[in-house]
């Protein structure tokens, strides 16, 4: 073989391969980049805007850095340190301070005891009346004996006459007086008297310039009334219905 033939030879390899450089050089500048679609150059948007081709603004065939992805934080990133979170085992209290189950059922409360608590008991009201049966009598100028010692006489009075008859179980009393005092003041003594008895005062029709007041209890009750006298006192009656205790 002679030199001529070895020179052409390898002038046609070199060739060859020069070739073969070009195709790969073309194939690798028209394959598009991963993650897009279509051919390199502009694209259509679906808004119909093109889109900037990924070749603008870098060397041939290289990403813009605009185009770039952001890099994520990947396994080999060292993380932010931050505040270290507690958990239960730092600390041997915790699972003393941790509520009660939510499973856990309070005991039944019975329908009585919660429809009707425990109330404490009655106190219970003295009666007007006191001692022994009272016999049927009638005084002058005094208080008649047996006369309820829960209705008092108002003060600085008078009295010109008093009575009280027993029948069955029923008591009538009346009485009838005068005094200096004012019948306002008069019935303010037998409102704080008969409260103490549980006696509730109500006003009741009187005529002659008179004020009635009537004091209620059940079944009893109590009336005054009283009329204003020409000196500034009053005269007054009082009549009780009342119920012999048992």
């Amino acid at each position: 073989m002679t030199a001529n033939t070895r020179r052409l030879r390898l002038a046609a390899a070199v060739g060859a391969l020069a070739l073969l450089v070009a195709v790969v050089i073309v194939i690798a500048l028209t394959t598009p980049a991963p993650g897009t679609s279509g051919a390199v150059g502009s694209s259509s948007s679906p808004s119909g805007q093109p889109s900037a081709s990924p070749l603008a603004g870098g060397p041939a065939g290289l990403p813009s850095s605009s185009a770039r992805p952001t890099p994520t934080p990947g396994a080999g990133d060292e993380p932010i340190p931050g505040p270290p979170v507690p958990t239960a085992s730092d600390s041997p209290d915790t699972a003393a301070a941790q509520p009660e189950s939510a499973t856990e059922i309070p005991p039944a409360v019975s329908d009585s005891a919660a429809a009707s608590p425990t109330l404490p008991p009655s106190v219970p009201v003295p009666a007007l009346l006191s001692g022994p049966v009272p016999d049927s009598a009638t005084a002058q100028n005094k208080v008649v004996d047996g006369f309820p010692s829960g209705i008092p006489v108002a003060a600085r009075s008078t009295v010109s006459t008093s009575d009280i008859t027993v029948e069955n179980e029923r008591v009538r009393a009346s009485l009838t007086a005068t005094t200096p005092t004012a019948g306002t003041e008069v019935l303010a003594e037998y409102d704080a008297a008969l409260a103490t008895y549980g006696f509730n005062p109500a006003e009741a029709p009187a005529v002659g310039g008179s004020t009635a007041r009537e004091y209620n209890r059940g079944a009893e009750s109590v009336t005054v009334t009283v009329t204003p006298t020409g000196s500034g006192g009053s005269g007054y009656t009082i009549l009780a219905l009342l119920v012999l205790p048992r």
